[in-house]
């Protein structure tokens, strides 16, 4: 996935499967945190900015292009496997708020 390739990203994971659009729970680089000093919407703006940069590159997911960023700290380890994988339905629970917060508090389709 392209957008994991990016520089910004140190980890990316789509979210929006009950809606018409597509999110990306993202946990920015310490590249990215450090250039932006932390401020997050100026994070936001950077990695929105990124990701329609990537689209060029044919980085759009089979349902469209990534609409909505929620940048987060890190994924808990409750969301992952013991082999460190990310176990989506538990991420979607884990900050189920911010991914709400993408689509301006509207619930799932």
């Amino acid at each position: 996935q392209l957008l994991s390739a990016s520089p910004l990203i140190q980890e990316v994971l789509l979210v929006g499967n009950e809606h018409d659009r597509i999110g990306a729970l993202i946990v920015p680089s310490l590249e990215l945190v450090s250039s932006t000093q932390g401020d997050s919407a100026l994070m936001q703006a950077k990695l929105l900015q990124e990701i329609k940069k990537l689209a060029g590159r044919n980085s759009t997911h089979q349902r469209g292009e990534v609409s909505a960023v929620c940048v987060v700290p890190e994924f808990p380890e409750e969301t992952r496997t013991p082999s460190r994988k990310l176990i989506p339905r538990a991420v979607n629970e884990a900050f189920s708020i911010q991914i709400q917060g993408m689509w301006g508090g509207e619930t799932a389709a």
